[in-house]
């Protein structure tokens, strides 16, 4: 399939320290929900699960619309979520009241680009230019002081 690789969801602390300490290291909150891609083509545009086996597209209508202005041709990587914390609270809205759906990006690939490794910086910067395009929102990197610890991180 077409899915973006899965980000590294932990990490042990001497690991942590090194990366840290030579600015490896890009954190980021993460919602709790559902991983959705979503794929641009105008009023195409398609929402699915991040193995692509399941299509949220007439679920999430509110989004279809968002995105259907951006560029054809991207897959936007992000967190299908709400704005309270956990789960249930995802699937509660998912089940009844789907316009409370937000989606958060923390990726993006250019199907047109040949060659896609430009690196995040660069994908990041196009991300960035896709959300303000659509409204949409960017994860944003937690602000760690230089030498914080594995547990300020979390």
């Amino acid at each position: 399939g077409w899915a973006l690789q899965k980000p590294d969801q932990t990490i042990d602390p001497a690991t942590f320290q090194r990366m840290h300490a030579a600015g490896e290291l890009l954190l980021n909150h993460k919602y709790n929900g559902h991983r959705l891609h979503i794929v641009t083509a105008g009023a195409s545009t398609r929402l699915y699960s991040r193995n692509g086996a399941v299509d949220k597209t007439a679920l999430l209508p509110h989004l279809v619309a968002q995105y259907a202005s951006a560029p054809h041709g991207l897959i936007i990587d992000g967190e299908a979520h709400v704005e309270a914390e956990g789960t249930s609270a995802y699937q509660a809205a998912e089940n009844n009241n789907p316009e409370d759906v937000l989606f958060t990006a923390f990726d993006l690939i250019d199907l047109a680009q040949k060659h896609v490794d430009l690196g995040y910086a660069y994908r990041l910067a196009k991300l960035h230019r896709v959300q303000e395009m659509t409204g949409g929102r960017v994860a944003q990197a937690a602000d760690l002081k230089p030498g914080a610890s594995y547990e300020e991180a979390l």
